[in-house]
């Protein structure tokens, strides 16, 4: 289960540290649209949200499932 977690962190730092440079080179350039950007993270932060969930509940079911398979053999 800890792995889920820790795959979902980097992930999620990853994506951080991309929307920091992107706005910084926005910042620096000067010609990026606000509303693409108060759009865009919201819905991408959702998306990786969503994923992750998805990831962990996956990763949680696969173990409950070896855990109860394991528990039928014996």
């Amino acid at each position: 289960m800890e792995v889920g977690f820790w795959i979902a962190g980097t992930i999620i730092y990853i994506l951080v540290a991309i929307k920091v440079n992107i706005e910084g080179i926005a910042a620096l350039d000067g010609d990026v649209n606000p509303v693409i950007m108060a759009t865009f993270w919201p819905v991408f932060y959702l998306f990786v949200y969503v994923v992750s969930i998805l990831l962990g509940t996956a990763y949680l079911i696969q173990s409950l499932g070896k855990y109860i398979t394991g528990k039928i053999r014996r």
